[in-house]
C-alpha cells in the first residue's frame, strides 16, 4: 500500500482503558515497566519502530498520534513509595472507569484534566502524565505540556511527518500556555510539506468538483467553489 499513501496516522494512544486487566497511560510514548504484559508492545515508539522496521515505511511518512482527552480508572488503590512522593498508581487493578463523556466510558477532555484535588504527574519513563485523585481513587492518564514537548523531541529526533490530534474539541483555546496545539507548535522549528498529494493530480481534483458540483468542503481549496 505504500507506494500509494501519501502519510501514515500512527493512532498511538488507546492502548489502556475499560477493557484492559491493569490501569496504564492510554498514550504512552515508552513501554511501561509496570505492564503485567511485558510483551504486549503497547507503546508509540514500538509502533514506529515496527512499520520502519518491519515495512520499511520512511519516517518522513509516519505521523506520531496525540490526544486531547484522557482515560481514566476508578478505585485504583495507589502507593507511595519510599523513594518517592508520587502516587503509584500504573499496573493495578481497578473496578470502573468513570468518565465525563456521554459516547464512551472514561474519558476526559483535557480541557477538563487535571480533575479537581488531584495531582497531575509528568512520568518519563512513559513520555505522558496522569492526574490521581486519593479521595475519589481514580486515575486518569493523558497527554500533558511536557509529554507534548517530549514527543516534539521525538518527532524531530525520528524525522517523522509530523503530528495529528484526536481531537481538537479537547483542547483549551482560552489559556494559551496550557494548550497543547499550541505547544507543539512552539516546539516544531520546522514543518513538512508534502511534495506531492493526490489533489495535484488534475483528473482526481476534476473528478472531485465534478462529484460534489462545487458543494464540497475542498471545492474551494480546488478552486472549483
Amino acid at each position: 500500500m505504500d507506494k500509494y499513501v501519501d502519510l501514515w496516522n500512527m493512532m498511538t494512544y488507546d492502548y489502556y482503558g475499560e477493557w484492559s486487566e491493569y490501569t496504564g497511560i492510554h498514550c504512552n510514548l515508552y513501554g511501561n515497566p509496570s505492564d503485567k504484559n511485558k510483551d504486549s508492545g503497547l507503546n508509540g515508539d514500538a509502533a514506529i519502530k515496527y512499520m520502519i522496521s518491519k515495512y520499511k515505511i520512511p519516517p518522513r511518512k509516519l505521523v506520531l498520534g496525540m490526544v486531547l482527552y484522557g482515560r481514566s480508572f476508578t478505585n485504583v488503590q495507589a502507593s507511595i513509595s519510599n523513594k518517592s512522593t508520587l502516587p503509584q498508581c500504573i499496573g493495578r487493578k481497578f473496578s470502573g472507569v468513570g468518565g465525563a463523556t456521554k459516547d464512551e466510558p472514561g474519558m476526559w477532555p483535557y480541557n477538563r484534566l487535571p480533575l479537581p484535588n488531584s495531582q497531575e504527574v509528568y512520568d518519563p519513563r512513559f513520555g505522558a502524565a496522569f492526574c490521581y485523585n486519593p479521595q475519589t481513587k481514580t486515575m486518569v492518564g493523558y497527554d500533558n505540556i511536557k509529554s507534548v514537548q517530549k514527543k516534539a523531541m521525538y518527532i524531530k529526533d525520528f524525522k517523522l511527518a509530523g503530528t495529528f490530534w484526536w481531537e481538537s474539541s479537547g483542547n483549551t483555546w482560552q489559556r494559551e500556555t496550557y494548550s497543547l496545539v499550541n505547544e507543539f507548535y512552539l516546539n516544531i522549528s520546522t514543518v513538512r510539506k508534502a511534495s506531492f498529494n493526490i489533489y495535484m493530480d488534475d483528473r482526481c481534483r476534476k473528478y472531485y468538483i465534478s462529484k460534489h458540483e462545487g458543494a464540497g468542503f475542498l471545492s474551494n481549496f480546488l478552486g472549483g467553489g
